[in-house]
């Protein structure tokens, strides 16, 4: 009975955004578990709390070992891999952050594989690489289109890549695209910030232009 009360209780707190008091709530499970299955939910719950708490440091040690625990599920074990991504990212360990993500992609196509896929296409965004941003922006599109957190992420990002690259006409399209077919108010007004930007942008871009031709006329003259 006390760690059926604990793991309701503590979900409550995480819930509530109470991570201190989860984390005091998940440690005294693991003094009191009665199971496997409970010990196992505790160190879940863990993970997550300390994460979310942005202590990666207690966080990191229980994602290792869950992430290559043989006696839990694969769904448990990519939740694992998902949180070792996060924080591989926040510590800007690239490299090891995409190995983490291409193997989440192959291995699922849930909301776990939607967000490692994101957080791919993310990575190369901040990086510089919009090529390849695009193309994961667009696979994650296809693959995951049922996870609407994920692909609303990934339209405002795809955005940002073409704007970023000069591709003025694409970032408008994607942008007038969402304000005419998406139901989502938030979503459609970051679209309408992003258009701001987009036209901005070219009305600089046209400037230039204009600025460039009076200078090879004057030349010319």
């Amino acid at each position: 009975y006390l760690s059926r009360a604990l793991i309701k209780s503590a979900k409550a707190d995480m819930r509530l955004d109470r991570y201190d008091q989860a984390i005091d709530l998940f440690l005294l499970l693991i003094d009191n578990a009665n199971s496997k299955r409970e010990l196992d939910q505790a160190n879940e719950g863990l993970m997550m709390s300390y994460y979310a708490n942005d202590d990666a440091e207690n966080a990191l040690p229980i994602a290792t070992e869950m992430s290559t625990n043989v006696s839990l599920s694969e769904s448990k074990k990519n939740l694992a891999t998902l949180y070792l991504l996060r924080i591989s990212m926040d510590s800007f360990e690239d490299d090891k952050a995409l190995l983490l993500a291409t193997s989440l992609i192959n291995s699922t196509n849930d909301e776990i594989g939607a967000e490692a896929a994101f957080l791919m296409a993310k990575i190369h965004y901040n990086q510089s690489n919009y090529t390849a941003s695009i193309e994961q922006c667009i696979l994650l599109l296809g693959k995951y289109g049922l996870y609407e957190q994920w692909t609303d992420k990934t339209y405002l990002l795809l955005v940002k890549n073409y704007m970023a690259s000069g591709e003025l006409l694409q970032a408008r399209a994607t942008l007038n695209s969402i304000l005419d077919n998406s139901v989502n108010v938030e979503l459609k007004n970051k679209a309408e910030d992003l258009l701001e930007s987009v036209m901005q942008l070219e009305k600089t871009v046209l400037s230039q232009e204009n600025d460039s031709t009076q200078e090879n006329d004057s030349i010319d003259g």
